[in-house]
């Protein structure tokens, strides 16, 4: 598998990070290819950027936005180690908070009603599906 030819000012901390990360024993193959959609984008959008800002990985993470949410988790993960790295080697950079992107919960409810509610998803439609409830007392 090729790796990505970088072409924005961070090309050479990408490089660096990449080999860093194969030299620990990882494979680092598609956590280099996101960064290296993360430097296209770098190149073409913030070109005079040197610097990982906020206002990148914001914009990185609106354009992945629209991706399933593991997708989106996979995406978002390289690049907060990216900044790591660049932040552990004297480097500025933004380093997206680790609650993000937040795992989505289609339901607000107390846990008894989430487990409802997720049965009922499962239902097909036009089924039937007894529910046995318990008085408090």
């Amino acid at each position: 598998m090729s790796d990505p030819v970088f072409r924005s000012k961070l090309r050479d901390d990408l490089e660096a990070f990449i080999s860093q990360k194969r030299a620990s024993g990882y494979p680092y193959h598609t956590s280099s290819k996101v960064l290296g959609y993360l430097d296209t984008m770098i190149a073409e959008d913030y070109p005079d950027c040197s610097t990982l800002s906020k206002e990148i990985c914001d914009a990185w993470i609106r354009k992945c936005s629209v991706l399933h949410q593991n997708t989106l988790l996979r995406r978002v993960t390289p690049v907060r180690q990216f900044a790591k790295y660049l932040v552990g080697t004297g480097k500025s950079a933004y380093i997206i908070p680790g609650g993000i992107p937040r795992k989505h919960d289609k339901y607000n409810f107390l846990i008894h009603d989430y487990f409802f509610a997720k049965s009922l998803d499962k239902l097909r439609s036009g089924g039937v599906m007894p529910i046995f409830l318990q008085k408090k007392s």
